[in-house]
């Protein structure tokens, strides 16, 4: 807390440790990573989502210079990534406006980020990360890419008129939904959370035994879709947001402290919230690659 990017060694060992202890196998943020944070993590196996930090820029991508400057950061995450074998796939934007068939900027900007990141670097897949609402319908911009990630909050926001986010057993259709409208593309949850900051009622969103709930309900329904690729939680540490920022939490105004709580583990404190051990034990459970993957390959007749 109080250092930004600006991490010591410490901080960047204190972050590996708590990736492994918590059984992660994959990190994901929005923008860059510290050069030695990416370097521990190819020492120590953890993969790298690598993030372009093109955040919900829908409508500054109608201008050509913004167009411009917004592959000029797909490029440097490329380049940031690029000689780190920690690194599995490029994402070129987060969070865009969820429907790009009716925005020519937008989609023709998505081209020229995918052309952008195949020539760069053509041996890993290349992504996308998705503001998930039900009911968006086929994107043709979104057929291009290897990888789709979700970014989904079923039952913790609300969502929008015809666009309901708010129950959290509607995730399984949308799921559903987006394997059939999708079926060539890899299909990820990159995001899911919950904000957490004391005890209370399981049914009020900002207690921990909420976030609890939530945790176990979402895993439940996404190890339950074998199309999944995998999925990721937002976050595993909380951060420094934004004066202001209750981020869905029902506890009121006196938890208006500027961090970001849907982590796993205490801005203030460094310590675990009671939903982190329901995260490692079924992190833990789950292996980096299927049983069918790790079981011996049988030999061929003229083997025997």
């Amino acid at each position: 807390p109080g250092r930004g990017a600006a991490l010591r060694d410490s901080d960047i060992d204190g972050i590996v440790r708590q990736v492994k202890s918590v059984g992660a196998d994959v990190v994901r943020a929005h923008y860059a990573l510290n050069e030695r944070l990416l370097d521990a993590f190819d020492r120590n196996g953890i993969l790298v989502w690598n993030q372009a930090p093109v955040y919900q820029r829908s409508t500054q991508l109608q201008s050509r210079g913004r167009r411009i400057q917004a592959l000029r950061d797909v490029r440097g995450a490329l380049e940031r990534g690029y000689s780190h074998p920690s690194v599995i796939v490029n994402s070129v934007a987060n969070e865009l406006a969820p429907g790009v068939n009716g925005n020519p900027g937008v989609a023709r900007w998505l081209d020229q980020a995918n052309r952008t990141a195949r020539s760069f670097d053509p041996t890993r897949p290349v992504g996308i990360d998705l503001r998930s609402l039900p009911n968006i319908g086929p994107q043709k911009a979104y057929s291009q890419f290897d990888v789709l990630g979700f970014n989904q909050y079923f039952g913790w926001y609300g969502g929008r008129p015809g666009r309901s986010l708010q129950f959290v057993e509607d995730l399984r259709g949308f799921l559903q939904e987006q394997r059939a409208i999708y079926p060539q593309q890899a299909l990820v949850v990159t995001e899911f959370g919950a904000e957490a900051t004391q005890s209370g009622s399981v049914d009020i969103k900002g207690t921990y035994e909420f976030q609890n709930r939530y945790l176990a309900t979402n895993l439940d329904i996404m190890d339950s879709e074998p199309y999944l690729s995998g999925a990721i939680y937002w976050t595993l540490r909380e951060f420094a947001f934004k004066p202001g920022w209750l981020g869905g939490s029902q506890i009121g105004a006196s938890r208006r402290d500027a961090i970001h709580n849907k982590g796993l583990i205490s801005y203030r404190t460094n310590k675990a919230k009671p939903a982190w051990y329901l995260a490692r034990d079924r992190f833990q459970a789950a292996p980096l690659y299927g049983p069918e993957s790790l079981a011996e390959p049988e030999a061929d007749e003229d083997d025997k």
